[in-house]
């Protein structure tokens, strides 16, 4: 929650996430330019502090990555705000007084997203109306040279439905064409071009007022595809754990959000004639061709003293509306599955520009399921602009587009698997022939089975054996190949991160295994009384929320196999025979004396002394696996990861509580510090044995960030790769889902 973008930035500032220009640099094309090149290279957010010709300073690329997304929605990463929602549609009616209780602890967040009405807020800190009002006091950008003149770009647009009253927020760019007017983009499809029509049916004015900044929820919020009637604030509200407070306008009979940093108050007069707004270099990376849109006539002014110019640059993707996109993209997969249960998961690419492709994942449970799920999705909202869906079956990773292509061009049969329909297109596509209307097209890539039409075996997908897999890696070491089998791309996206610290390790296997075990061996008497000391017991709540992540997966099974991999002392293993009853706990370890001073927290669970790369399990033999604090001491940790996927089975979950290296500039001076000097002393003063906790930070400071840690994950056959970061980024909970290998009987069930 954040009061205003000047509270923003100073989180971005701080998560090492901003770089500040004390230059002049003009607003007429020169800022696009680096904002373009800073955002193709998933530089960091800009804040312009002396724009040409303005007093306020400008701040781009703020979304422009899923860590500053997350941060601008005040979570750590996508998927917390996505399981909360996914948590509140599948709410049930309760059933017992402990399902009540459980309900109960959902209701604060449903309070939070109930606006709320204050009298006075800093968003009317300083207020001009009348011949006072001039909209170039603000540092309005020309992004592109064809552009029609200056745009706002990131305006929330407020409006009420002239017979209802129901309040509308959306996100339509601005073409200021004077100091008192500017033309608003209302596209023919969008609430907001609705309350135009039916004012100008009414014959009578329409009031707007226009929000710019405040908390970036709000932002974001105008632009997510909510069903027409849903209030932007209630979500909003939601998202950021607090009420929106607003304001009443002061020459307007509407509200704007107190914490906004700018708002421009007017109207909309229907009878006037139309501007020509235009052209404009859009999201699609095309011009949009010069078009007639409403005026906007500013009848007031207000800002915070401390106002924030917010702005952005759309135009050949990628750029920052990316991960505006992809936000939706994942926040809004819960809904879709309340419509279609078999979605796994979906894909909005980039350079799709969120309404020309979606790929999408099922669990294929009957003939042509792939296209009933084509047709439906291009009935729900704002998919009905996709014009094209492909489909693809559960074990593809869609976020993937390399095995999205694979899978789906093999599995093809043009003639058979493609279907053209018509139906609606977005205002700003050009591709189709006229305006509104055009072709879609969907695809299916899936296994296709004897009642499709195949009469033919179909074919396994070519994997190797984990046995060889494993036995390789043991030899790679000593084979001196220096290889980097990964595609170029993949190596650019993994910058080689884990790489020098794998391969120190991978060079010297048996020197690490035996370094660690033996260490773990002098510390395990005073290991449970140094970590409350170093966590002041914070690592209890980590392990506990790592055990959530467990639930989902194991949700329907009735008596789970779990395994608690590099147990240690058995905290965790505790917690999941307490959380899940009927489970079987399987706790691993290589430290005999670890597991022995640890037995007498469980009752239940099987103790088992092992290797992790050479894990003593039969394959596919667990539901899921957990591994806290553990995967930083792994002598090879391909290999170790490759140990449990073999062990999983097919979906099964794996899930990591992890110290990664830090990326912050605070938690990695915190991170750092902590373990050159504070774990060492603690390990003299408690353990008597400050060189086995030397050689404990050595291992743990020497580790790989959480990035390459999700790339590393990926490489070696786990999908939907989920993350969340706890305390300040300090410690990090990774969940991940092993895919299956494809079988001909899979396919034919």
């Amino acid at each position: 929650m954040y009061d205003g973008l000047s509270a923003f930035v100073e989180t971005l500032e701080r998560e090492g996430e901003l770089v500040r220009i004390r230059q002049e640099v003009d607003p007429v094309l020169e800022m696009a330019e680096i904002a373009d090149r800073t955002m193709k290279a998933g530089g960091p957010a800009l804040l312009f502090e002396r724009p040409k010709g303005s007093r306020f300073p400008l701040l781009i690329n703020a979304f422009g990555s899923r860590r500053r997304i997350s941060l601008a929605l005040g979570v750590s990463d996508l998927e917390e705000h996505a399981r909360a929602i996914a948590d509140l549609v599948h709410t049930k009616a309760p059933g017992s007084a402990r399902e009540l209780a459980e309900m109960a602890t959902k209701l604060p967040a449903l309070t939070h997203a109930v606006p709320r009405r204050v009298t006075h807020a800093p968003c009317q800190e300083v207020v001009f109306e009348g011949d006072r009002v001039d909209l170039d006091m603000f540092p309005v950008m020309t992004t592109w040279p064809r552009d029609g003149g200056p745009f706002f770009t990131l305006p929330n647009v407020i409006t009420r439905d002239p017979d209802t009253g129901a309040r509308n927020i959306g996100m339509y760019r601005m073409q200021r064409i004077d100091r008192l007017t500017t033309a608003m983009h209302w596209q023919v499809h969008k609430t907001g071009a609705r309350h135009f029509r039916r004012a100008k049916e009414l014959g009578k004015r329409l009031e707007v007022a226009v929000a710019f900044g405040g908390d970036p929820a709000l932002t974001y919020a105008a632009t997510a595809p909510l069903p027409d009637g849903i209030d932007e604030w209630m979500f909003a509200g939601f998202l950021r754990g607090r009420s929106v407070e607003h304001v009443r306008c002061r020459t307007v009979d509407l509200e704007v959000p107190a914490c906004a940093d700018l708002v421009l108050e007017g109207y909309v007069d229907p009878s006037e004639s139309l501007y020509d707004e235009g052209p404009f270099g859009d999201h699609t990376g095309y011009y949009t061709p010069v078009e007639g849109f409403p005026r906007f006539h500013v009848t007031c002014v207000t800002h915070r003293k401390n106002a924030v110019y917010p702005s952005t640059l759309v135009g050949p993707p990628p750029m920052e509306d990316a991960w505006l996109g992809k936000a939706t993209e994942r926040l809004f997969l819960p809904l879709l599955r309340m419509m279609f249960p078999e979605v796994v998961d979906m894909n909005l690419p980039v350079e799709g520009a969120f309404h020309n492709l979606v790929l999408v994942s099922i669990k294929k449970q009957y003939p042509f399921h792939a296209a009933r799920i084509a047709h439906g999705m291009w009935g729900a909202g704002q998919m009905s602009f996709t014009k094209v869906i492909c489909v693809v079956d559960h074990d593809v990773d869609v976020q993937n587009a390399g095995e999205v292509a694979w899978r789906l061009l093999a599995n093809l049969d043009p003639k058979r698997d493609i279907t053209m329909v018509d139906g609606p297109v977005d205002q700003l596509d050009h591709g189709a022939s006229q305006a509104l209307w055009g072709a879609k097209m969907a695809i299916d890539g899936t296994r296709k089975w004897p009642e499709e039409g195949y009469k033919r075996e179909f074919p396994e997908v070519c994997v190797q054996s984990d046995a060889i897999k494993a036995r390789v890696d043991a030899l790679w070491p000593s084979l001196g190949i220096a290889l980097d089998a990964r595609t170029p791309s993949r190596r650019k996206a993994a910058s080689a991160r884990a790489e020098p610290e794998l391969g120190r390790r991978a060079a010297a296997p048996a020197v690490h295994a035996d370094g660690n075990r033996e260490m773990f061996d002098r510390i395990a008497p005073t290991y449970d009384r140094l970590n409350r000391v170093m966590s002041l017991g914070i690592d209890r709540r980590w392990r506990a929320r790592a055990v959530e992540a467990i639930r989902e997966a194991v949700a329907t099974t009735p008596a789970p196999r779990l395994l608690d991999l590099c147990a240690g002392t058995l905290d965790l293993a505790a917690l999941l025979e307490e959380t899940f009853p009927n489970a079987h706990v399987v706790a691993c370890d290589a430290s005999e004396k670890m597991i022995a001073l640890g037995r007498a927290k469980v009752k239940g669970v099987e103790c088992v002394v092992g290797d992790a790369l050479a894990l003593p399990f039969d394959d596919a033999s667990f539901d899921a696996v957990i591994c806290g604090f553990g995967v930083r001491n792994l002598a090879d940790l391909r290999r170790g990861l490759s140990e449990v996927r073999r062990v999983l089975k097919p979906r099964g979950r794996f899930v990591t509580l992890e110290l990664f290296r830090p990326r912050g500039a605070t938690t990695r001076f915190v991170h750092g510090a902590g373990l050159r000097y504070a774990l060492p002393m603690l390990g003299a003063a408690l353990a008597r044995d400050r060189e086995a906790y030397e050689y404990l930070a050595e291992s743990m400071e020497g580790f790989v960030t959480r990035d390459a840690y999700e790339h590393l994950l990926r490489e070696e056959g786990f999908g939907s790769v989920n993350a969340v970061d706890l305390t300040l980024g300090i410690s990090s909970i990774v969940w991940a889902d092993a895919f299956p290998l494809p079988k001909v009987a899979q396919a034919a069930q």
